[in-house]
């Protein structure tokens, strides 16, 4: 039965239905003894994804680090360093930068030799955000270069990659304002003279 309901909130996630998905996963936690803890571990995290994605970022925060605690507990380090990636943008959109590239950091050293090139895009996608936040475009540029270049490896028509895109020509329309600004001012002066 919980194993249904843990299928019916990710059919709610796939559909856009976080708050169903919230619902049906906190149903399968209460249950949780029920519940092997690798299962647990995906209750949480999902659940945290979809809190996330509504921008719920404590609630999100509370559910993704006892998924990633339990995975580390479990010996599932490289499962917990993916998770550490989600739990890095809600440090990051908690206000602490610094905090979050240490995350980030810490889950690309355990997954570097690995094939999850979803999770390394996310990685360098997420530092391209963290360093936009900053005003270093062309830094944040590279970064979300890196991150198209490893999302294309695993599928060339993944929403992450499309994502990625379009915060590239976010940052690429925010230097053009900042040259165009620049060039502008050059201008009134010159007219001046």
């Amino acid at each position: 039965f919980l194993m249904l309901r843990m299928a019916e909130a990710f059919v709610a996630m796939a559909e856009e239905d976080d708050d169903q998905a919230i619902r049906l996963l906190g149903f399968v936690l209460e249950a949780d003894c029920e519940l092997s803890e690798q299962l647990t571990v995906l209750a949480h995290f999902w659940r945290g994804r979809a809190h996330r994605k509504k921008g719920e970022y404590e609630k999100a925060y509370s559910d993704i680090t006892a998924a990633r605690e339990q995975a580390g507990r479990l010996g599932l380090r490289k499962l917990a360093a993916a998770i550490q990636i989600q739990e890095a943008w809600c440090i990051f959109q908690s206000g602490d930068p610094k905090g979050a590239w240490k995350l980030l950091d810490e889950a690309e050293r355990e997954l570097k030799t690995t094939d999850d090139d979803l999770s390394l895009g996310n990685i360098y996608s997420a530092r391209g955000r963290v360093v936009r936040r900053t005003g270093e475009y062309a830094e944040s540029l590279a970064y979300y270069r890196q991150a198209v270049a490893i999302f294309h490896r695993r599928n060339p028509d993944h929403r992450n990659l499309a994502r990625t895109l379009v915060n590239a020509a976010y940052v690429k329309r925010l230097l053009a304002l900042y040259l165009h600004k620049r060039l502008e001012g050059r201008d009134r002066k010159s007219t001046r003279l």
